[in-house]
């Protein structure tokens, strides 16, 4: 079995600090069961960021004393930037309370410099991925419909709300299409509520292929469902319409089909002024659009 290769990023101001840390973890030569280390080194936030960005980090040994962030806000910004990647923080002393915020703001472990040696360092980074794992998992479960996959209410408004939040700072065009499976009720009452079940399920499978894995699918309640569909072109939504319309009949072709699928569809393009970097109000556009397109009786069928 090989052992595995672990890119550690330090961001540490102070050159005997770091060049300490280095040595802690290089001159621990793992075993044939132990993870080795790559240590890349930066002395600035924005730098290390700049790394962070390449994703080819799996754990950060974070200073909290930088020259262009100090305390908290470092890991502030880090967190901002990526989720994923387990943080240790760095700490002069022992001082619990600076811990506890540390924790609270997202970093799983932290260490007193005093207590930096080859074991403490490589317990305290075995911690921190554990820990990042967990809350991993923990997360996924709260933010998924069990039923289709998708993404729930929560979901979407947390991962949408944080797309938004870097795109209404960068720029770029984006968009949300809420989609409702018309006469699921009917569907319940006449073949019953597996049925029903199914045909959420189906509609699901359905906005799967029309989108795309970078955009953020989500069933907001019953037989509500909405798309963010990110990092648009021109002709996006007459694409979206295309497929939609594709995967739509090829559905309702499938062999003893007891029913038709309806899809009644709205579009809202992103408007920084209008939403005022607002999903729901984004959310709630799209919805007026949809209820516009069914009174015009363009409603998807196949």
């Amino acid at each position: 079995m090989s052992v595995p290769v672990r890119t550690i990023l330090l961001i540490e101001n102070d050159a005997e600090d770091a060049r300490r840390i280095q040595d802690a973890l290089l001159d621990d030569a793992p075993s044939s069961r132990r993870a080795t280390y790559v240590v890349l080194h930066d002395t600035r936030l924005e730098r290390g960021l700049e790394r962070l960005a390449t994703g080819d980090i799996d754990l950060v040994l974070l200073d909290l004393t930088l020259p262009d962030a100090d305390g908290l806000e470092a890991l502030a910004r880090l967190r901002e930037q990526s989720q994923n990647v387990p943080v240790v923080v760095l700490v002069a002393a022992d001082d619990p309370a600076a811990e506890d915020q540390a924790l609270q703001a997202g970093a799983q472990d932290v260490l007193s410099k005093l207590e930096i040696d080859a074991r403490a360092l490589r317990r305290s980074i075995r911690y921190a991925f554990e820990r990042c794992q967990t809350q991993a998992e923990l997360l996924r479960l709260s933010i998924i419909d069990s039923m289709t996959g998708l993404y729930n209410r929560r979901g979407f408004l947390t991962l949408g709300g944080q797309y938004l939040h870097r795109v209404n700072r960068s720029g770029g065009a984006y968009f949300a299409v809420t989609v409702n499976l018309d006469g699921l009720e009917d569907i319940n009452e006449t073949f019953g509520r597996a049925s029903g079940d199914d045909a959420i399920r189906l509609a699901a499978e359905i906005l799967k292929h029309t989108f795309r894995a970078s955009d953020i699918l989500a069933r907001l309640d019953g037989d509500e469902f909405v798309v963010l569909v990110t990092d648009v072109r021109a002709d996006a939504e007459q694409i979206i319409q295309r497929r939609l319309e594709l995967w739509l009949e090829q559905a309702n072709a499938l062999p003893n089909r007891a029913y038709e699928l309806t899809l009644r569809v709205g579009i809202a393009r992103g408007d920084h002024e209008e939403d005022d970097g607002s999903l729901e109000a984004l959310i709630a556009r799209a919805r007026h659009d949809r209820d516009a397109i069914s009174a015009a009786q363009c409603d998807m069928r196949a």
